[in-house]
């Protein structure tokens, strides 16, 4: 399993850098707690995953967590004010494609950013999503 690395306040112009987790940067804090809860609970997971060619091809994206729960993979969507804030239909298309890739072995679970805001929060509810 990748080890995190949290940063003292490390400043960008588009956003704080939270912490390095698999050689990426992790840039909020939303996504700095639900990796800290992960890694507390000891789940095997992926972050921040291409998915249909990522952002490089038209229709792919990038997966923020696939989680590892046998016999499921764990899909994990950080819904924010930036992210995964799109229109119903086009979340529903991408719902269905992931699904559809992954053959009933997985299951896709949206949370809103507000949901894990902290750390308190995120472990609770990752928590409650995955067990």
């Amino acid at each position: 399993m990748a080890e995190a690395y949290k940063f003292a306040e490390l400043e960008r112009p588009e956003s704080k850098v939270w912490g390095i987790y698999d050689g990426q940067a992790v840039r909020f804090k939303e996504e700095w707690f639900v990796i800290q809860a992960l890694l507390m609970l000891k789940v095997d997971f992926s972050y921040q995953v291409p998915f249909l060619g990522g952002f490089y091809r038209r229709g792919g994206a990038v997966l923020d967590f696939m989680c590892y729960v046998p016999p499921k993979t764990i899909i994990i969507r950080i819904n924010g004010e930036y992210w995964h804030n799109k229109s119903t239909l086009e979340d529903t298309i991408m719902k269905e494609k992931l699904l559809r890739q992954y053959k009933g072995s997985a299951e896709v679970i949206d949370i809103d950013a507000k949901d894990v805001d902290t750390q308190e929060k995120a472990n609770t509810v990752i928590r409650e999503v995955l067990f």
